[in-house]
């Protein structure tokens, strides 16, 4: 068989065999079709099967959450949200009485930490962080903010507060800080940091901390008045809160269209004071040169003005800054002036000479004879430093303060009526001032009195006295024998300045005559004259006081060597328009009223004169018949211990 012949052969054969093949596949397809061919259709029914269910699941789940447990989910959530919140009102402020402002509000805010909102809703952090779905994550993301921003706060102490629960089962809303500054709070509320709220508040700032800090005194943390004039004050300062019942986000603000019911606050009212801010200014820088450079326990000062009884300065060292409290000792707080009595000793001689006189026991002519000593039952008295002032009239008595003749005219006055005489001028008793913490003092009743204590009273021992009871008592001289009980409101007024309210003054009583009055007036321009009060004379005026060094008693006893040196005066002598106290307490080196308490008052009283623009009533050493007007000095913010 030839080659093509064979070739042609096995070319047919596999064309029929491929046909046949082809034939076959055909075949095969009807009657057994491929798997991979159906397979696919099948899977995708199924997912979508195996998805629908799951939309059927959700939607049945979400439609039994809402219509069957509506009402339960529904109270949770209202629940979680405060529903009624207090609106703090205006605290009133405090202003001296030209209206200088001397405590204010200042804008500050409260920091609280919420967790229940970490459960409730879905927070984002800062605009870096990613979307917080977790409580976990929203509660890390809380705190780190939280510590980055307030560095302060013990976050520690704060994560262990999380858990715990109020009265309803409900997260405890946590104080992180009540007060900081609107600075920080700006900074806390843009971070929107997951359920960290902020809530605007105010905190009290007294515009010098130091300047009539005992006066003012302090609020605490919530506003409250703790101290000084914010406490006795405080129902006329407080006002009343209002009241705002709404739905409250994580940030406790109030969700528009919640509010349910909404009741405006009340300011309070502002308090005018008597106080004359530029003149306590002035007291104190010079009171506080006294008290450092005499080294003593303590001092104080009181200004007052004898016509109306209103306290126009009070100062006391040690002293503290308002704004400051924290990093003073508790003991620099005390308002010696009205919380520490003491026996005022010579300085009383005025009221026992005064009652003399009204009494018409004595004349300024009468003459009293003092031999250094003097001896009462089994006891004797003595003049100080052993003096022997020989025959004295009235105004000798004064200038020298005689114990001898002094002890005499109280025998003279008998022990009733020198001691009715010591309440009229108000001892004894509270003068009401309007501050708290004002002591009675100590007045015994005369009928426990001996010839001895009747003795030692007449010339100012065995009777104590608060500071301001005692500047009081002086006023009664200056005011024509007039008393009048100071006063340190002016008066109030509401937040716009409207509605002006003047304090009412206190009833005037007559203690002397205003003959009386004068008399001893002329006495005491005698000690600034020409006796121990004569470093207390001011340039260009005249001026009347007593000065006083009385042994500091202690335990029923008197202390050696420690004593309280003051001086009291007023001025001009004709007519007053100061009244000015100043004690010292246990000074260094020096200890007699007249050379370590006169000169202040010389200081502070030449400085209030011309501040009044007080006709000069003597020639002044700079040869100038007229009161130079003195400029204000800026209130500095020095008062340290």
């Amino acid at each position: 068989m030839s080659v093509e012949t064979t070739h042609s052969r096995y070319s047919s054969n596999r064309s029929a065999a491929a046909t046949a093949s082809a034939g076959t596949r055909r075949v095969g397809a009807a009657q057994a079709p491929d798997v991979a061919t159906v397979r696919l259709p099948q899977r995708i029914f199924s997912v979508f099967l195996l998805v629908l269910l799951g939309y059927v699941a959700l939607a049945g789940r979400l439609a039994y959450l809402q219509v069957v447990q509506h009402a339960q989910y529904r109270a949770v959530a209202e629940d979680l949200r405060e529903r009624t919140r207090l609106i703090p009102a205006r605290r009133g402020v405090l202003l001296d009485r030209s209206g200088a402002l001397l405590v204010r509000n200042e804008q500050a805010a409260s920091i609280v930490l919420d967790p229940n909102q970490w459960y409730v809703t879905t927070v984002k952090g800062a605009k870096t962080a990613p979307l917080l779905d977790t409580p976990e994550m929203r509660r890390e993301a809380a705190l780190k903010g939280l510590a980055e921003h307030l560095p302060g706060v013990d976050m520690a102490a704060l994560a262990r507060k999380l858990g715990g629960k109020t009265a309803t089962g409900k997260l405890r809303t946590i104080d992180v800080r009540r007060v900081v500054d609107q600075a920080t709070a700006d900074r806390i509320a843009a971070a929107n940091l997951p359920g960290v709220g902020v809530l605007p508040t105010t905190r009290r700032v007294a515009m010098n901390g130091g300047l009539a800090a005992h006066l003012i005194g302090y609020t605490d943390i919530d506003g409250k008045g703790l101290e000084g004039l914010e406490r006795e004050l405080e129902t006329t300062l407080r006002g009343k809160p209002g009241l705002l019942e709404a739905e409250f986000d994580g940030g406790r603000r109030p969700i528009p269209g919640t509010i349910r019911r909404e009741v405006p606050e009340q300011p309070g009212r502002d308090v005018l004071l008597t106080l004359d801010a530029t003149l306590q200014h002035d007291v104190q820088t010079a009171l506080r040169k006294a008290y450092v450079e005499s080294r003593a326990d303590a001092a104080t000062a009181i200004v007052l003005d004898p016509k109306t009884g209103d306290i126009l300065a009070l100062a006391n060292y040690p002293t503290f800054d308002v704004n400051k409290r924290n990093e003073f000792p508790a003991s620099f707080r005390a308002n010696r002036a009205v919380t520490s009595p003491y026996e005022p000793g010579s300085t009383l001689k005025v009221v026992t000479v005064a009652a003399a006189l009204e009494e018409g026991k004595v004349t300024p002519s009468s003459m009293f004879f003092c031999g250094g000593s003097q001896k009462i039952g089994r006891r004797s008295i003595r003049c100080a430093h052993g003096a022997k002032h020989g025959s004295e009239n009235l105004t000798d008595v004064i200038r020298d303060s005689c114990n001898i003749a002094s002890a005499g005219m109280g025998r003279l006055l008998g022990k009733e009526t020198l001691w009715e005489y010591e309440r009229r001028f108000g001892f004894g008793e509270r003068t009401e001032c309007g501050l708290p913490g004002e002591s009675r003092g100590l007045l015994a009743k005369p009928e426990r009195w001996s010839d001895m204590q009747l003795a030692n009273v007449a010339f100012g021992q065995g009777i104590s006295v608060t500071p301001l009871q005692l500047a009081a008592a002086y006023a009664v001289v200056a005011n024509d024998g007039v008393y009048l009980r100071p006063r340190i409101v002016w008066g109030t007024r509401n937040a716009d300045g409207s509605d002006l309210r003047p304090s009412q003054p206190s009833e005037a009583r007559r203690v002397v005559s205003p003959e009386v009055a004068r008399q001893m007036r002329q006495m005491l321009q005698t000690v600034v004259d020409s006796g121990t009060g004569k470093a207390a004379a001011p340039d260009g005026y005249t001026a009347g006081g007593k000065t006083g060094t009385a042994q500091v008693a202690e335990n029923g006893s008197y202390r050696s060597g420690k004593y309280v040196a003051s001086f009291i005066g007023m001025a001009p002598a004709r007519d007053p328009r100061f009244v000015i106290l100043v004690s010292v307490t246990a000074p260094k080196g020096s200890y007699y009223g007249g050379t370590v308490a006169g000169p202040v008052f010389r200081e502070i009283v030449e400085k209030a004169l011309i501040a009044r623009r007080t006709p000069h009533d003597r020639p002044s050493s700079s040869g100038s018949g007229k009161a130079k007007t003195r400029k204000p000095g800026k209130l500095k913010p020095d008062w340290d211990a």
